[in-house]
C-alpha cells in the first residue's frame, strides 16, 4: 500500500476528508525524572488518558511507546527518534500524546515534526489537551505550543538557578548535604556535625601535601 504522502500527492487528499479511524497511531508518553513540575501526569496517567481518548474517538493505536527523558535538548531521546524513524518507514500515520509538550520542548525537534506534517510523513497528531488539524492554522498553533513549552522550560530553569545562587550567597543549603555539615530544617542553614573537625583536619592535611591515604 502506498504511504500517505504518496496517496496525498496523487489524489490531493484534504485533511478534512480523512477517515481517522483508518489511520494507525502510535501512542507516545513521556515524563522525565527532571521534569520541572511535579504536577505533570505520570506515564501511567498519560497512557490511561490517551487510551480513553482513542476509544472515545475511534482511533486505532497500534503501538505504545514510553520514555523517561527530558525533551529540553534535541537528540537525547532514543525512543522518540525510533518513533520518527518508524513513521518514515510507514509503520504509523499519526501520533497520539497527552499534550504537545510531551513530544518536544526544543525547536529543532519541533521543526522536524512540523516538516514531517508538511510532507505528510505524519498525517495527523492527536492530543488529549490540545486540538489539532494538519493545515496552516493547525501547524501555526502547534508551533506556538512548542514555543510556549520551550519558554516555560527555559524560564523555570533560570528561576531555579537564581534561587540556587541566592541560597549560596546567603549560606543556605542546596542539594545534597555537604560533608561535615548538617542542614537545619527550620532555617535551611548548614551547621557543623560530629564529623566536622575530622574532615576539616583532613582537608588541611591535603593542603599541606599529605596523601589521600594519610
Amino acid at each position: 500500500m502506498k504511504q500517505w504522502k504518496d496517496r496525498q500527492k496523487d489524489n490531493n487528499i484534504k485533511y478534512e476528508d480523512i477517515d481517522f479511524s483508518e489511520l494507525r497511531y502510535v501512542l507516545y508518553a513521556r515524563k522525565s525524572s527532571t521534569d520541572e513540575s511535579h504536577q505533570e501526569h505520570s506515564i501511567e496517567d498519560q497512557l490511561k488518558l490517551c487510551r480513553e481518548y482513542a476509544k472515545k474517538n475511534h482511533l486505532k493505536v497500534v503501538k505504545e511507546l514510553t520514555e523517561s527523558q527530558s525533551a529540553r535538548t534535541a537528540g537525547k531521546r532514543p525512543v522518540f527518534r525510533q518513533m520518527l524513524n518508524e513513521i518514515k518507514a510507514g509503520k504509523y500515520e499519526g501520533i497520539l500524546a497527552w499534550h504537545p509538550d510531551r513530544l518536544c520542548r526544543n525547536m529543532l525537534e519541533a521543526g522536524e515534526l512540523i516538516d514531517m506534517l508538511d510532507n505528510w510523513d505524519i498525517v495527523d497528531l492527536k492530543f488529549c489537551q490540545h486540538p489539532f488539524e494538519n493545515n496552516s492554522s493547525g501547524k501555526m498553533m502547534l508551533g506556538m505550543m512548542f514555543v510556549f513549552s520551550k519558554q516555560y522550560s527555559d524560564s523555570l530553569k533560570e528561576r531555579v538557578q537564581r534561587g540556587i545562587d541566592s541560597n549560596v550567597e546567603r549560606g543556605l543549603a542546596n542539594g545534597t548535604r555537604k560533608w561535615g555539615y548538617k542542614r537545619e530544617q527550620m532555617t535551611g542553614y548548614y551547621r557543623p556535625d560530629e564529623n566536622y573537625d575530622v574532615i576539616k583536619k583532613g582537608f588541611a592535611m591535603r593542603l599541606q601535601g599529605a596523601t589521600t591515604k594519610e
